[in-house]
């Protein structure tokens, strides 16, 4: 392939295009199946359908040899090719469920796994899911289930069917990802007549190799691992230490996904849950303190969306409020009404409909601005985009080892039930080739989280008003006594 060609593509594609001699090729040429091993000339990762439609044309054009990969599970590894093109659908995962026809429409990168969540919420399943399992008897028979907290209770229930006569052993492989369903009734010892072996990260060729490195090895940064190169990793395809050390230093080695991910343990909380609801639980109990005011505004896209206004005042959320079905003229004569006598910044919602908000609104109180969901990240080495920023620095406010975790003792009754299973639905990983955190807010779901929104955008406004409460971008000490830098634009040094 030309580099002609690759330009031209580049030119129009919005996602990212990975060739032989990026850092992230490597990673990205990669199948689920480990035997396989194919270098395609050029990978193209696609952001959306346009994307899609651009990398079909060049292979047409130019009579590439084209494989498509979509979740990169083919076993033979179709999904890849030698000195070809690969379009990789992987992060293509909108699924939209209506659950009144009860179809499911599912972009090219969703697995089984993203399906079922997705459906399930719903109490759906794909059609005849279980029916496939049943009716199949014979005098021996290995059942042998791989990702089992993928796999549905209906699913289950047609396996265990098979199971009625003769020798039958059912063998159950899974990460620990659900806190819910067959898989983890098994795994808490729940179920009768099964042996549960869990097998951790450290147990694994990778991490014994470097534990016998000894004590100086271990206590690497996952920078110096980087760096260095030293560890031995015996076992392509496995856990490695540069993995639990990124693993430990993004997340935090209490947390849920280190748990999941390395230790093979089912979390507090749900998959990759981003706030553990016992933190929610604790910040109904905490007591408000005054400090700072500010304001934030979702605004309804249509549909089931609500618009939501959410109120902090220091670390409390004191207001909490939504609606539905008003014009962009109508909402801002209910905010005009909410702030009236007020003094302080509000972040408006400035995706979309937002943007004729935010403008309006303006005109009366000055303290208005907006925030694009679409823009990238105050910091773009950790966070894939703004919202994922915004949501992480929800996560650590409410932490409650943090300096200044927020309190929900002033949310108003009706609105608690509400933003409790909205708070509860946003997911995180790393995701993309820069192992930057991403967050699904909807958890797979299509339900937005209006309420949360609306919380997040009020703390934006308040740090952008001078609130010294944790630094987003760097781990903090909260022995130290001079910590000094708000990573919030416009803001100055503050201390903590």
């Amino acid at each position: 392939m030309k580099d002609q060609d690759v330009q031209e593509l580049r030119a129009k594609f919005r996602g990212e295009l990975i060739t032989p001699g990026d850092a992230a090729y490597d990673g990205a040429r990669k199948v689920y199946n480990g035997m396989i091993d194919k270098r395609p000339a050029l990978i193209a990762s696609c952001a959306d359908v346009a994307d899609v439609v651009a990398a079909v044309n060049l292979a047409r054009e130019k009579k590439l040899l084209l494989a498509v990969r979509g979740g990169g599970h083919n076993g033979p590894g179709l999904g890849v090719c030698d000195g070809g093109l690969v379009i990789d659908l992987s992060r293509l995962k909108g699924i939209r469920v209506d659950p009144a026809r009860r179809v499911v429409r599912a972009e090219g990168g969703c697995t089984w796994g993203d399906v079922d969540h997705a459906t399930h919420a719903f109490g759906l399943a794909t059609r005849d899911e279980a029916e496939r399992m049943s009716g199949h008897h014979e005098a021996h028979i290995l059942i042998i289930v791989t990702e089992g907290s993928a796999v549905s209770d209906e699913t289950f229930d047609g396996i265990f069917s098979m199971m009625a006569s003769g020798d039958v052993r059912l063998l159950v492989l899974s990460n620990p990802t659900r806190n819910e369903g067959e898989v983890y009734e098994i795994a808490q010892g729940n179920r009768s007549n099964w042996y549960v072996l869990q097998v951790s990260g450290w147990d694994l060729p990778n991490l014994l190799a470097c534990t016998k490195l000894g004590e100086e090895h271990l206590a690497k940064s996952a920078e110096q691992l980087e760096r260095d190169g030293d560890c031995p990793n015996p076992t392509p395809y496995l856990l490695t230490h540069l993995f639990e050390r990124e693993t430990a230093e993004n997340f935090g080695e209490d947390s849920d996904y280190y748990a999941i991910h390395v230790l093979g343990k089912h979390g507090r909380s749900g998959k990759d849950q981003l706030i553990p609801r016992e933190w929610i639980d604790l910040a109904f109990e905490r007591e408000p303190l005054p400090g700072k005011a500010a304001g934030g505004l979702d605004i309804a896209r249509g549909g089931r969306d609500h618009s939501a206004y959410a109120e902090v005042n220091g670390n409390a959320i004191v207001r909490l409020e939504e609606w539905s079905k008003l014009e962009p003229n109508q909402t801002v004569g209910r905010m005009l009404g909410i702030l009236e006598d007020r003094d302080f910044p509000v972040a408006v919602d400035d995706t979309g409909l937002g943007g004729g908000v935010a403008p309006l609104l303006k005109e009366t109180y000055r303290k208005v601005f907006g925030i694009d969901f679409s823009e990238r990240a105050e910091d773009e080495t950790r966070f894939a985009n703004k919202p994922a920023e915004m949501y992480w620095y929800l996560r650590k406010r409410l932490d409650p080892d943090g300096p200044d975790p927020l309190s929900f003792k002033l949310v108003p009754a009706p609105a608690r039930k509400r933003m409790t299973l909205q708070m509860l639905k946003p997911t995180f990983a790393t995701k993309d080739s820069k192992g930057r955190l991403s967050v699904d807010k909807k958890g797979g779901g299509s339900e937005s989280p209006d309420t949360t929104d609306a919380i997040i955008l009020a703390l934006e406004a308040q740090g952008r008003a001078g609130y010294s409460g944790i630094r987003l971008n760097r781990e903090y000490d909260r022995t130290d006594p001079d910590l000094r830098r708000s990573e919030f634009a416009g803001v100055g040094e503050k201390r903590f």
